[in-house]
């Protein structure tokens, strides 16, 4: 049996390119991180519903993907962006910048996302637990089936950045 390959291997055999290559590259003068404000809502919900629209045929209904699904996720995008949870944002802050003193993250995502997944993986998260998924909105109409979800955990988050 082989050695374990590094978070940062198998992030590079994902993606193709070296993570902190492509930052130096970029440059830190590039990137500027900022807390998402009410304002931000409308531009973060089109690419939340877009991402749905790609990934997500098939557990999410045609009806609601090519319907509603812009206006529901700006709805749920508006409310937390209004009453952001502040230990969650301090969290998130911390792990991003390496000072995390408790840098734990964990995401969802559905089980039919195998390439999120492999991302996830290559960053060195952990499957950790499958459940239903639950409507959007809480309207049943919403799913096509019964979807499962994995939620993918880092028990020290800010490790990702050495990913």
């Amino acid at each position: 049996m082989g050695a374990r390959q590094s978070p940062q291997s198998r992030l590079n055999e994902f993606v193709g390119w070296r993570v902190s290559d492509r930052l130096h590259a970029v440059g830190s003068s590039a990137m500027r991180f900022r807390a998402a404000s009410i304002a931000d809502a409308p531009d973060v919900a089109a690419l939340h519903a877009d991402s749905w629209r790609r990934y997500y045929r098939g557990a999410y209904a045609d009806a609601f993907l090519d319907g509603d699904v812009g206006a529901d996720r700006e709805t749920v995008w508006s409310k937390r962006l209004a009453f952001p949870d502040p230990a969650v944002l301090t969290r998130a802050t911390q792990a991003t910048i390496g000072r995390g003193t408790n840098g734990a993250l964990y995401l969802w995502v559905l089980d039919q996302n195998s390439a999120a997944q492999a991302f996830y993986t290559a960053l060195g998260g952990l499957a950790a637990e499958r459940a239903l998924v639950q409507p959007p909105g809480g309207v049943p109409g919403r799913l096509h089936g019964s979807p499962m979800k994995v939620r993918f955990v880092w028990p020290d988050a800010h490790e990702m950045l050495h990913a």
